[in-house]
């Protein structure tokens, strides 16, 4: 009898270890299982999500290709276009200032009512003008837009989120989109002589199509601001 119980005893003690063995392994299946199932779960999301974004990005190409039809947004500059730019750009940089001056001196002597919209610059005759240090400083903003425009020139996405926050700003400034447009005639006027024989058709184009999508993107961002 006591050899009996002795034995039994063993037996429940090989039993608890064998149960504990078998909850350990199931333990550890059952995080390698879940873990199996949340991770492709995960990938699944991922692929979904993938799909999700090529399918946005081709449908956003295709509202992007539907403007450019329908006269919403201009045509991208050309390579040979960006190339015409920059090149003009290398001369044009050193005499900025002047050339931003003679912009906005144009501008006013064209379109009186630009110059009432701006506080600083109103009644001021066109000698104040010439000696404004406050137009002066206007005038280089506004040339350094145009540089950062051509600095990125070969990233049309960049370019357009630069004027799309810029436009987004004037709203706040009483400007009126049509300025911009007048802005960007004044310029073609100003840069020609500084230019010379390099002035071409070709060259013309290019910078009238820079201005254009100028012109757009701020006029978008000031549409978008004021909704």
């Amino acid at each position: 009898m006591p050899i009996f119980i002795k034995t039994l005893k063993i037996n429940w003690r090989r039993f608890y270890s064998l149960q504990k063995q078998f909850y350990r392994i199931y333990i550890i299946h059952s995080i390698w299982f879940h873990s199996f199932y949340i991770d492709n779960i995960i990938n699944s999301m991922g692929n979904i999500k993938s799909l999700n974004g090529k399918k946005k990005s081709k449908e956003d190409k295709k509202d992007k290709q539907n403007d450019i039809e329908n006269g919403n947004i201009p045509e991208p500059l050309t390579e040979e276009q960006k190339q015409l730019l920059q090149d003009a750009w290398i001369s044009l940089k050193n005499d900025m200032a002047k050339i931003g001056v003679v912009t906005f001196i144009r501008l006013f002597e064209t379109h009186p009512e630009v110059q009432d919209a701006f506080l600083p610059f109103q009644q001021l005759t066109k000698s104040d003008l010439e000696q404004s240090v406050i137009l002066r400083s206007h005038a280089l903003r506004v040339m350094g837009t145009v540089d950062k425009c051509l600095s990125r020139a070969h990233k049309p996405e960049k370019l357009q989120e630069l004027m799309l926050e810029l436009g987004s700003r004037h709203s706040t400034y009483n400007a009126k989109a049509d300025f911009f447009e007048m802005v960007g005639q004044q310029f073609l006027h100003a840069i020609q002589p500084h230019l010379g024989d390099r002035w071409t058709p070709e060259m013309e184009q290019a910078w009238t199509q820079l201005f254009k999508l100028i012109t757009t993107y701020m006029r978008n961002g000031m549409l978008s601001a004021g909704r």
